[in-house]
C-alpha cells in the first residue's frame, strides 16, 4: 500500500509527460482474497495508470518465479520506448524492490526514458523532413533548411496548445471529434488535425492544430464531464455512469464498487473509449480520480 501511494505521488510529478502505467494487483498474502478494493485502487488514481487483478500471477511468473518464495511484487520496472511485450517481458531499462524504497531511482529512469522518446521522435521527424534539403538551390539555402526543421522538433512550442489557455494538447482522432460535434459543424471539422483540450476552466474542447478552428463545449452533442461544473457530471461514456451515480453510492454504503464494474467490463472487452470519450481516452482513471475526491470530501465533513 505505501508504494501505490508513494508512486501517486511520483505520477503527480509527471502529469505533462506522455507516460504509460500498468499497476498489477495479485494475491501474495493470505488476507489476499479478493481483488483490491476500491479505496485501494484510489491511492492511483492518475489517468495515465491502467490498474488490473492478475488472480493466477501470471505477470510474476513470467518473470521468474517459480514457488512461494520466489513470487515477484512490490517491483517497479521502467520499460524504454517502443519495448513490446511478445513471448517473453522485454528487458526493462531499470527495475528494482520495494518500490517505496527506489522512488528516486525509478524517477531518474522515467526522465531517462522520457529522455530517449524525445530523441526518437526528433530523429523520425528530421528524417520526415529530409526532403526539404534536396529542394534547395544553393549550399547556403541547404544549411538554414537543414538547421531549421531540427530546431522546431526538439522545441516544446512544436506541440499543438489551445489558442485560449495555451495549455498543450493531446490528439484525436477526426473520428471522435466527429462523434462528437452537433450535426451542423460536420463539415468545419473533414480537414485538418485536432487536438483535445484538457483544461477544467477552458470552454474549449478542440482546436486545430495548424490553423484557427475550434469547438467549444456548446458545440458538442455529447456533454464533457471533465468541464462541466454541474450534473450531470459524465465520468464513463461506456456504460453511463457520472459523478451522481458515485456520490450516492458512496453516501449509502461508504463505499462504491463502480470502478470496480467499469475495470470488469473493460476486461471483458466492452468498452469503447477510443470513440465515446470526447478525450478518446480510457474513463477509468477519471472515475477513480473523482472516487477519491469524494472519499476524501466525504471524511473532511465527518
Amino acid at each position: 500500500m505505501q508504494g501505490a501511494s508513494a508512486f501517486q505521488k511520483l505520477l503527480d510529478e509527471q502529469r505533462d509527460q506522455d507516460i504509460k502505467v500498468f499497476v498489477i494487483w495479485e494475491p501474495v498474502l493470505p488476507t489476499d482474497l479478493a481483488s483490491p478494493s476500491t479505496r485501494t485502487l484510489a491511492r492511483i488514481s492518475d489517468a495515465k495508470a491502467s490498474q488490473y487483478w492478475d488472480k493466477e500471477r501470471l505477470i510474476s511468473r513470467s518473470l521468474g518465479e517459480t514457488d512461494n518464495n520466489s513470487i515477484v511484487w512490490d517491483y517497479v520496472a521502467v520499460h524504454q520506448p517502443g519495448k513490446l511485450w511478445d513471448k517473453a517481458p522485454p528487458e526493462p531499462m531499470y527495475s528494482s524492490v520495494p518500490v517505496v524504497e527506489v522512488i528516486d531511482e525509478t524517477r531518474e529512469a522515467i526522465q531517462k526514458a522520457l529522455q530517449e522518446s524525445r530523441k526518437i521522435i526528433s530523429e523520425v521527424m528530421v528524417r520526415m523532413n529530409c526532403c526539404a534539403v534536396e529542394e534547395s538551390t544553393s549550399p547556403n539555402d541547404s544549411v538554414v533548411e537543414r538547421s531549421e526543421p531540427s530546431h522546431k522538433v526538439e522545441s516544446e512550442s512544436s506541440i499543438p496548445a489551445c489558442g485560449n489557455c495555451l495549455r498543450q494538447g493531446r490528439a484525436v482522432s477526426c473520428k471522435t471529434v466527429m462523434l462528437m460535434l452537433n450535426p451542423d459543424l460536420l463539415d468545419q471539422a473533414m480537414t485538418g488535425k485536432f487536438s483535445f483540450c484538457s483544461a477544467r476552466d477552458c470552454p474549449v474542447v478542440y482546436f486545430e492544430d495548424e490553423g484557427n478552428r475550434c469547438f467549444t463545449v456548446d458545440d458538442l452533442r455529447t456533454r464533457v464531464g471533465l468541464k462541466a461544473k454541474e450534473d450531470p457530471i459524465p465520468l464513463c461514456y461506456c456504460f453511463g455512469f457520472d459523478e451522481s451515480h458515485l456520490r450516492d453510492e458512496i453516501s449509502r454504503t461508504g463505499e462504491t464498487r463502480i470502478p470496480e464494474k467499469i475495470s470488469r467490463l473493460i476486461r471483458e472487452g466492452l468498452c469503447a473509449c477510443d470513440t465515446r470519450n470526447p478525450s478518446s481516452l480510457c474513463c477509468l482513471g477519471e472515475v477513480n480520480n473523482t472516487a477519491k475526491r469524494l472519499f476524501s470530501q466525504r471524511s473532511e465533513s465527518a
